[in-house]
């Protein structure tokens, strides 16, 4: 009976051990209360009328996340300028941001971005984009800050391919931050 018990309680104490290990080491203390970051980055926009990008920005995340809109090069400024506005998307919610002609809008806020293409009103000019989501309160990755983007504006509209997203999580391979191409 003795033999019993000290099985039954080396096997209990086993499992307590080993849910503890495994609970302990599911936790990502790097990510703990501090920020997260998902980058997208848009190579190639345009500033022709007919050439209208619109994209589906989607927050799974548990928190909200600051949206930040850059534009990172044009064909006649080679560097960009800094952030051309900043906004927030709620969890669970998605919005629709949009690159027309000289203009960034996302949600109800515009940006008039001819200063940063280095063009005129009237000019066409290819420049590229970084969208960069940021949250303290969780950890937001490209599988929780999900992008869909279009363009044209003819129906139905085409899919825009060439896009990047990269994280700073560890919730890709390896426990590796994740970098999708689409």
């Amino acid at each position: 009976m003795k033999i019993k018990k000290m099985i039954i309680l080396a096997v209990v104490t086993l499992a307590l051990t080993v849910s503890m290990f495994i609970g302990i080491s599911g936790m990502n203390p790097a990510h703990v209360g501090a920020a997260s970051n998902v980058y997208y980055y848009m190579p190639y926009l345009h500033t022709n009328p007919s050439n209208v990008v619109y994209c589906f920005l989607s927050n799974a995340a548990t928190a909200e996340a600051t949206v930040s809109v850059a534009v990172t090069s044009s064909s006649t400024k080679p560097v960009g300028t800094a952030n051309t506005f900043t906004a927030t998307l709620g969890a669970g919610i998605t919005k629709m941001i949009s690159f027309s002609s000289q203009s960034v809008t996302f949600g109800s806020e515009s940006k008039d971005i001819t200063t940063e293409t280095g063009g005129t009103v009237n000019s066409v000019t290819a420049y590229g984009a970084k969208l960069s989501l940021a949250s303290t309160g969780s950890d937001l990755n490209c599988k929780s800050m999900t992008m869909s983007c279009f363009q044209g504006t003819t129906n139905p509209k085409r899919n825009v391919l060439g896009y990047i997203c990269e994280d700073d999580s560890t919730s890709g391979p390896g426990g590796n931050k994740n970098v999708l191409g689409f």
